[in-house]
C-alpha cells in the first residue's frame, strides 16, 4: 500500500472458493469509489475480487459499469492477470496498471520504427511464456512482457542449438541470468515471484539473477554491481576505453593478459595489475 501512495477503496462482492457468492456488487458504491480515487489523482484503476480465478462475473461486472457510466477511467481486472492467491494477483494487477502508459509510448514507437523502415509485417512481442502476443494486447496487458528480455534469450538459444531442454546463460551489460528451457520453452516459476519487493504471481520464467554483467566495472575488492551497461564500447579497456570490466578480464584469461600499451591508462593502479 506504501508504494501506491495508500490510494484503494474496499468495496462488497467477491466469491468464495466453492464459487458461491460472498456480497453482491452495489453499482452506486463502486461509482463511489471510482469517483473518490479519481479525485486523488488517479487515471488508472486495478480491480481485484476474491477468489476470482474460480468465478470472475463480479469483476466482469464491475467492468462493463464503469465502461458505460466511467469510459474515461482505463481499468485493469486481475482476472487477466495473476492466479489464486489475492494478494499477488492485486499486486500484479496493479503494477500491470502502472505499466500501461508505458507500453502505449513503447508501442508506439516500434510502430512508428516500422512504419520509418517500410516493413508491411504484423508488430508483435514476447510474453513471460516464450510465445507472441500482439501490440494491442501489449498496450492492455504489459505485465506480461515484463521478463521477456531472458524469455528471448532463452527461446533463441533453443532454436539457434537445435536443444529443447537446457540451461541458458543470458549475460548482460548488468546482470547474468540464467534459466532452463524445457520443450524449447523457458520454464514458469511454480509459486508467487517477487518483483522489485513485490509478490506477484503472473507467468514469470523461472530465472535466477546475478548482479554481474559483461559491463560490471572490476574495484580493488569487489566486482559489481556499478557497469558501464550500453557504453560498454566506448569504456571498456579491450575497447580503448579507461574503465575495468568483467569483459576485459574474461578477454585477458582468453588471450593471456591484455596489451595496455596499445590502450590508455586504466584509471587506477590496481585495474593496471589486475591485468598485466
Amino acid at each position: 500500500m506504501a508504494a501506491i501512495g495508500g490510494r484503494f477503496r474496499l468495496i462488497h462482492g467477491g466469491y468464495e472458493m466453492d464459487g458461491s457468492e460472498i456480497a453482491p456488487l452495489d453499482q452506486a458504491e463502486l461509482l463511489a469509489a471510482v469517483d473518490a480515487l479519481r479525485a486523488e489523482g488517479c487515471e488508472r484503476i486495478a480491480i481485484s475480487a476474491v477468489f476470482t480465478p474460480v468465478r470472475d462475473d463480479m469483476e466482469r461486472a464491475a467492468l462493463d459499469i464503469l465502461a458505460e457510466v466511467r469510459p474515461d477511467i482505463d481499468i485493469t481486472l486481475s482476472r487477466d492477470i495473476g492466479r489464486m492467491g489475492l494478494l499477488e494477483r492485486e499486486n500484479a494487477a496493479v503494477i500491470n496498471a502502472s505499466l500501461k502508459g508505458l507500453a502505449a509510448d513503447v508501442v508506439t514507437a516500434f510502430a512508428q520504427l516500422k512504419d520509418r523502415l517500410g516493413l508491411a509485417c504484423p508488430l508483435y512481442f514476447t510474453r513471460n511464456d516464450g510465445t507472441l502476443v500482439g501490440a494491442d494486447e501489449v498496450t492492455r496487458l504489459p505485465v506480461l512482457t515484463f521478463a521477456c528480455g531472458p524469455t528471448n534469450s532463452m527461446r533463441g538459444a533453443a532454436f539457434l542449438s537445435g536443444l529443447k531442454d537446457a540451461l541458458v546463460v543470458d549475460i548482460g551489460g548488468f546482470t547474468t541470468d540464467v534459466g532452463e528451457v524445457q520443450g524449447g520453452f523457458p520454464r514458469l516459476a511454480g509459486t508467487s515471484v517477487t518483483v522489485a519487493d513485490v509478490r506477484t504471481n503472473f507467468s514469470m520464467p523461472d530465472v535466477i539473477s546475478l548482479g554481474l554483467g559483461g559491463g560490471s566495472e572490476v574495484g580493488k575488492m569487489a566486482t559489481g554491481p556499478q557497469s558501464v551497461g550500453h557504453r560498454l564500447l566506448q569504456e571498456a579497456v579491450i575497447f580503448g576505453g579507461n574503465t575495468l570490466t568483467a569483459s576485459d578480464l574474461a578477454v585477458a584469461t582468453l588471450q593471456g593478459g591484455l596489451k595496455w600499451a596499445a590502450i590508455p591508462p586504466p584509471r587506477s593502479q590496481t585495474a593496471r595489475s589486475c591485468c598485466r
